[in-house]
C-alpha cells in the first residue's frame, strides 16, 4: 500500500508488513527502507466511491477498517469485501 509521512508529505514509499512492535516496515520511493511508527503515517485508500483514493491516517484506517489485517497480525491491506471489513481482519 501507498504510504507517506503525516508531517512530510513528499516522503512516500509502500508498506503491507507490520514489525510487531506498533510499526510498520517502510520501503520508501528512494529505495531505503525503516520502521516507522502507525501514527506517523498515512495510507492512500480507496473511499466507498469505487475508483477515488484519499489519503487517511494509518491509525484512523486500522480503527474504521479501511486497513485490515491478516489474522497474525504481520501485514495489512485493503479488505476484499464487506465481510472482512467488519471482522476487521482476514482469515
Amino acid at each position: 500500500m501507498k504510504v507517506r509521512y503525516i508531517k512530510n508529505k513528499e516522503i512516500t514509499g509502500s508498506a503491507s508488513k507490520l514489525n510487531g512492535m506498533g510499526e510498520v516496515i517502510v520501503q520508501f520511493d528512494d529505495g531505503s527502507a525503516d520502521s516507522e511508527l502507525v501514527s506517523e503515517l498515512e495510507v492512500l485508500v480507496e473511499i466507498e466511491i469505487k475508483d477515488i483514493k484519499v489519503w487517511v491516517s494509518l491509525s484512523k484506517a486500522f480503527k474504521h477498517h479501511l486497513v485490515i489485517t491478516d489474522n497474525h497480525n504481520t501485514e495489512f491491506f485493503e479488505p476484499e469485501n464487506e465481510e472482512e471489513k467488519k471482522r476487521g481482519y482476514r482469515l
